[in-house]
């Protein structure tokens, strides 16, 4: 009974035991265990209990919040909404704590600094990764046409 419960504990908090899930892994369990629905219903209580006692603990208040940003990064996915999945990623990473560097320091493969302009091309969202995607440096004149293009009006 304890792995039952434990089981179903996991799936709660890894959220995949939704209110829309429910029913399909209520069935499957019970066939898979060879248990009633009204077992199953006891069982699956116990686990929310013990969910909902540990959400007041720091880190089960992180890992609730981590899971909901992923079901809302998958959802944004199944939509097709580019701008939702990245608003997910990036407050998963800010509250996984492995958000990127908001000062980026570009250097060549000697270690050297590259020019300024190409510093400035880094603060700018979607920078570096069009940096990265070209085959070679890019001259002042294409980086100041880049930013231009990509230039938000004030």
């Amino acid at each position: 009974m304890r792995a039952r419960v434990e089981h179903i504990e996991t799936l709660m908090r890894r959220g995949t035991f939704l209110p829309e899930t429910a029913r399909a892994i209520e069935a499957e369990l019970c066939a898979e265990w060879g248990i009633t629905v009204a077992a199953f219903r006891k069982l699956s209580a116990e686990a929310s209990r013990r969910v909902r006692s540990g959400w007041r603990q720091p880190k089960a208040i992180r890992r609730d919040v981590l899971t909901k940003l992923q079901r809302a990064f998958w959802r944004a996915d199944e939509q097709g909404d580019a701008k939702g999945m990245t608003a997910a990623a990036l407050a998963t990473a800010k509250v996984a704590g492995v958000e990127a560097p908001s000062k980026v320091a570009l250097t060549n493969t000697k270690g050297e600094d590259l020019p300024a302009y190409l510093h400035a091309l880094a603060t700018i969202a979607g920078g570096v990764e069009w940096f990265a995607g070209l085959q070679h440096v890019p001259s002042a004149a294409e980086v100041a046409a880049w930013v231009e293009a990509h230039r938000k009006a004030p």
